[in-house]
């Protein structure tokens, strides 16, 4: 097999997207090669065996798009695979060039679509430039839907918004999204290392993420009153722009300046091994905890004890499961006291971390995904349909 990822994030540069299809053209590649098309500056980026990462000069614009388009022609893949966000193809997430360019190609390329996230919603009381960008996202997201018949989102909540736009017979499959954070073990020093951060087995509350706007509010409204609550507690802010986040908690509580821990952007092993210092990560998402959310992964991977939110985009299987502990996105008041009552209960944690771990390996690990790509590449029959991964 030849494939073909086309995404507009990719490390070194720090998103889950371009971590996930990073994972993906790893493990794609031993069926094969695989080519990353993206738009990000390549120094730096490690070289995976079989994979070649092509740069795109200017991004998804008129420039890159033409090299992008003679890149296609010189390498014939089996399968073009999109990672779809509207805003990571540039031009202030409305690029309709860009979807008009695959749109085009959609009868000579056989072209398969990860739907990440599909639009910015109509708000009818918001600016009108938002409005503006959600039109055009709505768009963007009825041509690249319309250039395949191959059609994978990260959650069931996209399906609705996806299915107005579908062409007859597509086939859309749910494909959840798996930690982009192998989980290291077997290291001796881990008590050492648990002592710098927490000395005398002081609890260690944890958040994995990039620190995004509305999840960075939610912390910031939630973290300065536990911290002031119970002053044994150790914060650690795992993923890129946690010092930023530090900051702003050190002004609204300064005392708890040598509590609050925020190592920066680190490598996967080491992430790994301090995912598996916390005894509670705090993963809350104005939405929801979903499928989609990488930062959720890791936890649960790591079969750490998760305090989260339930939203809209919540799945039902999250409160059937008994893996996470979940107050509503609105009720932030609701979401502390959760907390608290974690993290004075030992035995719950541990319940919580093994029903976290069962889950990830029965939904969200990687082979989930490699399996239903490899069975669809391998048949090349794209029946209509719904199906679900992990189910």
């Amino acid at each position: 097999m030849k494939w073909a990822i086309v995404v507009g994030e990719y490390p070194p540069q720090v998103g889950g997207v371009g971590a996930y299809s990073r994972l993906l053209a790893r493990e794609l590649a031993g069926d094969g090669e695989v080519h990353v098309f993206t738009s990000r500056n390549a120094a730096g980026r490690a070289a995976d065996p079989g994979v070649t990462i092509h740069e795109l000069p200017g991004g998804f614009g008129p420039r890159g798009l033409l090299t992008l388009d003679r890149a296609l022609r010189a390498l014939r893949p089996d399968v073009l695979l999109l990672q779809y966000v509207p805003h990571s193809w540039g031009f202030k997430a409305m690029n309709l060039p860009f979807c008009l360019w695959l749109f085009a190609r959609h009868r000579r390329q056989r072209i398969w679509v990860m739907f990440h996230e599909v639009a910015v919603d109509f708000v009818w009381r918001q600016p009108w430039r938002h409005n503006l960008l959600a039109a055009a996202n709505y768009l963007m997201a009825l041509l690249v839907a319309r250039s395949t018949r191959q059609v994978f989102v990260s959650i069931p909540g996209w399906i609705a918004t996806l299915k107005p736009m579908l062409a007859p017979n597509t086939s859309v499959t749910v494909l959840p999204v798996p930690s982009n954070i192998p989980v290291e073990s077997g290291r001796a020093d881990t008590a050492a290392l648990r002592e710098g951060y927490a000395p005398h087995g002081a609890p260690i509350l944890g958040h994995f993420g990039t620190y995004g706007g509305y999840v960075a509010e939610l912390l910031a409204a939630v973290l300065p009153a536990l911290v002031r609550s119970r002053p044994e507690l150790r914060l650690l802010l795992l993923g890129s722009r946690g010092e930023t986040l530090r900051a702003r908690l050190l002004e609204m509580a300064p005392e708890a300046g040598e509590r609050i821990h925020a190592p920066g952007t680190l490598a996967e092993a080491e992430t790994s091994r301090l995912l598996g210092l916390c005894d509670l990560m705090l993963q809350p998402y104005p939405d929801g905890i979903s499928g989609r959310r990488t930062s959720a992964m890791a936890a649960l991977a790591h079969g750490k004890a998760v305090a989260t939110t339930s939203g809209e985009l919540t799945e039902p299987f999250w409160a059937e499961s008994g893996a996470v502990a979940m107050a509503p996105a609105d009720d932030l008041g609701a979401l502390s006291r959760l907390v608290l009552t974690l993290l004075d209960d030992g035995e719950r944690r541990q319940r919580l971390g093994r029903a976290a771990k069962e889950l990830y390996e029965a939904r969200f690990a990687l082979r989930h995904t490699l399996e239903r790509l490899r069975a669809l590449a391998l048949a090349g029959d794209e029946r209509g349909g719904l199906a679900n991964c992990g189910e």
